[in-house]
């Protein structure tokens, strides 16, 4: 019951859809922002992580703001300037600002996680590719899609 709940109250929240490529056919991620719309001073959000091009390894990224993830269901690999890392479910995983990282999941499976996201302490996201920075035009991904039904 409860279950049934909560899938109605996400779906009735604004999400956040990333694409793998500009034909915004094949998600990457869906975000839904459980607490409030987009913002840059906090929030909670429930990601639905799935499957990402291989090239998609090879790009990290930091967040303008210091962050939580708690893994719920299935799990990620993540990548950071240092090591690679599985992170399964109840995993707690803090990054800060300056922390570069991508994540991905196990072919054809999905993972679910909680997001927290503190103030902003930057303009926006960063992307590096083989150690130089990048832009998501400069590698074909497109700007989200915010949606609500």
């Amino acid at each position: 019951m409860l279950k049934a709940w909560f899938k109605k109250y996400l779906e009735s929240r604004l999400r956040l859809t990333a694409y793998n490529g500009n034909d915004k056919k094949e998600a990457r991620q869906h975000t839904h922002f459980v607490l409030f719309p987009p913002n840059s001073r906090f929030n909670m959000t429930v990601n639905q992580i799935m499957d990402r091009p291989e090239w998609y390894k090879g790009v990290l990224h930091n967040h303008p703001w210091f962050n939580l993830s708690i893994i719920l269901k299935g799990g990620y690999w993540e990548k950071s300037e240092k090591e690679v890392k599985w992170y399964g479910p109840g995993s707690i995983i803090f990054r800060t600002a300056k922390q570069y990282h991508c994540i991905w999941i196990k072919d054809g499976q999905e993972a679910w996680t909680l997001f927290f996201h503190g103030p902003a302490v930057k303009k926006g996201f960063d992307f590096m590719q083989d150690g130089q920075p990048t832009t998501p035009e400069e590698l074909g991904l497109p700007r989200g899609v915010l949606t609500q039904k």
